[in-house]
């Protein structure tokens, strides 16, 4: 301090925000062409979709953290495939861990056109357990998100209206339209507000 000649010193620590290459590549599965998108789990694995060379794939790897908790010298294994192929398609972790996929802009359950179709995966047992349909015909590249009572909101491609999927009882019901007649849930991104307005 300039002003009365006081100086002082202290320690702390800094975080540096910036990317990382793994060290260890996607397991050995070249056809997969990469990885789609990637899911966090609880227990702070990340649960990645691979990409199918660019079309629809059924499956799936897990990324552990190292001894230290890094992901970039953490262990990939390969976990449960889906029973349908998708790409592009909604996803969320539910509050039980669990994971729930519907619909696949591209599915190999409909001739490689858009999928209705729901899954989930349980990370213990990984098994994949075919669920209720979406009740549209056509669910593809879409959001979905959870929501305080960990029922599942997902946007329609063709319209502005929504759809709830309740885990508990394997039922849907119809969610509340947006307020734009045009406006599709098509590759938009939604994010939960932290207050109720």
């Amino acid at each position: 301090n300039s002003n009365d000649n006081v100086s002082g010193s202290a320690t702390i620590s800094l975080m540096v925000a910036g990317w990382t290459t793994l060290t260890n590549p996607v397991g050995n599965n070249s056809s997969d062409g990469g990885i789609n998108l990637t899911l966090l789990l609880p227990n702070g694995d990340l649960l990645a979709h691979g990409a199918g060379g660019g079309g629809e794939s059924a499956n799936w790897y897990q990324l552990t953290p190292d001894s230290a908790g890094g992901y970039a010298d953490g262990t990939w294994t390969p976990v449960g495939s889906m029973n349908v192929g998708r790409l592009y398609f909604g996803s969320v972790v539910l509050p039980n861990g669990n994971v729930f996929v519907v619909g696949g802009e591209y599915s190999t359950d409909n001739g490689g056109g858009f999928s209705n179709s729901a899954e989930i995966y349980n990370p213990t047992t990984q098994k994949w357990t075919m669920v209720a349909p979406d009740p549209q015909p056509q669910v593809g590249d879409e959001e979905a998100m959870v929501l305080p009572n960990g029922n599942v909101l997902v946007g329609d491609v063709a319209s502005n209206g929504t759809e709830i999927y309740n885990p508990t009882t394997n039922v849907w019901t119809a969610g509340g339209s947006k307020i734009h007649t045009d406006d599709v849930s098509d590759e938009e991104a939604w994010v939960k507000l932290d207050r109720k307005s």
